[in-house]
């Protein structure tokens, strides 16, 4: 017995028999409600408004109760055969099919026929395009996202969007691009969610998404990294460089096409700049690190303890 109970499919048939009865109690209470609506609108006499008004009301929680079950329930019974990607292309889809068919069928339970609402439908414009411009923005960025896939869930991105704006460093000299990271972990109607390198759940509106500079780091095999420091002038170039390359020769995902450049690049009185620009398959910050400490420790052997820059 316990080695059933612990079997997935075995525990979906409870999870999948719950959903069905759920489902028949909501559709039965619903139903319900709406016939002792209608016998007290005979019995009682109540104007015929306040009882659209309530049957709205009735379609509309039932349709909440139900389309979260659907979602939340019978949507992730696929999600194994799926995956995750085409499961939250899949899930997207549901979510907007199940959320037009509640409004379709609030509108119905208010006595709004499709007949009318075509005939309404400029003063609608109207009024979606002033009071709805945001929230319709997003859902159709949302679809956007999902059917041109410039990622998916899945993929860890970076993106620069000038609605988030980033102070940049003064040291390095030199402009810092102000990215957002993470991994994709839902692309919902209205949203993408990330989960950020600090470990914190992002939130970012598909209207932002779908105009910002996005990069997608899961499909990026390598990638150009670039390092630039000041030098004490009593350090001799020609060695410090000859160095560096050595230490780029033997750091693990550094790629050695295209060759590694060290140049000076700059210099003053009491200093000079160097750049070391090449190509590397590994993390940013972890293949930077390695480079820049044996440098340093160069430095500090060279100069005998002073600082660079100094």
């Amino acid at each position: 017995m316990p080695e059933r109970e612990s079997h997935p499919a075995g525990a979906a048939r409870p999870r999948r028999s719950r959903t069905w009865i759920y489902l028949l109690v909501v559709l039965v209470v619903g139903a319900g409600l709406a016939y002792a609506l209608d016998a007290a609108q005979l019995s009682l006499k109540i104007n015929p408004r306040w009882l659209q008004i309530a049957h709205g009301l009735v379609v509309l929680v039932a349709g909440i109760v139900i389309s979260n079950l659907i979602e939340r329930h019978l949507l992730q019974l696929g999600s194994r055969r799926l995956g995750p990607r085409r499961f939250a292309m899949a899930r997207f889809f549901a979510r907007l099919l199940l959320y037009v068919a509640v409004l379709l069928a609030v509108l119905a339970a208010f006595g709004v026929s499709v007949g009318s609402l075509a005939v309404g439908g400029a003063f609608l414009t109207v009024v979606l395009g002033l009071a709805g411009q945001t929230f319709f923005g997003n859902l159709i960025a949302g679809i956007g996202l999902i059917m041109w896939r410039p990622f998916e869930v899945g993929d860890t991105i970076s993106f620069v969007a000038w609605q988030f704006p980033i102070q940049p460093p003064t040291y390095p000299h030199e402009i810092v691009r102000p990215y957002y990271t993470g991994l994709v972990t839902d692309i919902n109607i209205m949203y993408t969610v990330l989960q950020t390198d600090d470990g914190l759940s992002m939130t970012v509106p598909n209207g932002i998404i779908i105009v910002s500079a996005v990069v997608n780091r899961t499909r990026t095999k390598r990638q150009r990294l670039r390092l630039r420091f000041d030098v004490p002038a009593a350090v001799p170039a020609d060695a410090l460089i000859q160095r560096i390359q050595d230490v780029l020769a033997h750091t693990e995902h550094v790629l050695s096409t295209p060759t590694p450049s060290v140049e000076m690049v700059d210099m003053a009185l009491v200093s000079y700049a160097v750049v070391v620009s090449f190509w590397s398959d590994g993390a940013e910050e972890s293949v930077k690190g390695t480079i820049l400490r044996q440098i340093w420790s160069y430095l500090q052997t060279t100069t005998s303890g002073s600082q660079p820059g100094a």
